[in-house]
């Protein structure tokens, strides 16, 4: 099961980082070694660049 989950989660998380700008290979490698775990980093990960882009005062609203 483990050997399905994990290429999986890579994949998911290449995906994610091609849809919000991120390192390609870094996040399909940690996503690769890491699993699910690397889901969770991933999004502190986005919302501190967007924080970092943006300043803590913007306000991001998701429909």
């Amino acid at each position: 099961m483990l050997f399905v989950l994990l290429p999986l989660c890579g994949l998911l998380c290449y995906i994610l980082a091609l849809k919000n700008g991120l390192g390609l290979k870094r996040w399909t490698f940690f996503g690769t070694v890491m699993g699910p775990v690397a889901l969770f980093m991933f999004n502190v990960h986005k919302r501190r660049q967007l924080h970092r882009q943006c300043g803590f005062l913007f306000a991001r609203f998701s429909a």
